[in-house]
């Protein structure tokens, strides 16, 4: 399937789903293991003090290693999350940020991912180990 009509199924998935439809990710990208997402501010995203709140990146890393776990697998796979962790290495206020994340191995059961969130001059904000697990075959 060509990445674009994928990515407007992906960009539908996110749209359509209780899970994520608040935050109003956009996709910018996708390819072979990668989806970039475009966050943009919102002041739900907001901590006290004007800084965008850490569970904001870390939905933004997790969505993204799901997309991009979806250009290797399919768009009906249906691997979850087993494992994140996070470093927030500083904080941005009232601003959009982009969230990359890249499939580093796909196991057989497991597959590693790798996310990072940018703010707009590029600078690391957050990055991000995760695992996911497969889903077993249907029978």
């Amino acid at each position: 399937m060509p990445h674009g009509d994928l990515k407007v199924q992906c960009q539908a998935l996110l749209d359509e789903s209780a899970f994520v439809r608040d935050f109003g990710f956009v996709i910018e990208s996708l390819a072979d293991g990668a989806c970039t997402l475009f966050v943009a501010y919102k002041d739900a995203f907001e901590r006290p003090g004007g800084v965008v709140s850490g569970p904001t990146y870390v939905a933004a890393a997790d969505v993204a290693a799901w997309l991009a776990i979806k250009t290797e697998l399919g768009l009906h796979d249906e691997s979850v999350t087993a494992d994140m962790t996070a470093q927030f290495i500083r904080g941005i206020r009232r601003a959009p940020f982009r969230c990359t994340a890249r499939v580093l191995r796909l196991g057989g059961r497991l597959v590693f991912v790798a996310a990072e969130c940018n703010d707009e001059a590029g600078d690391i904000v957050a990055n991000f180990a995760i695992t996911y697990i497969r889903a077993p075959a249907k029978r």
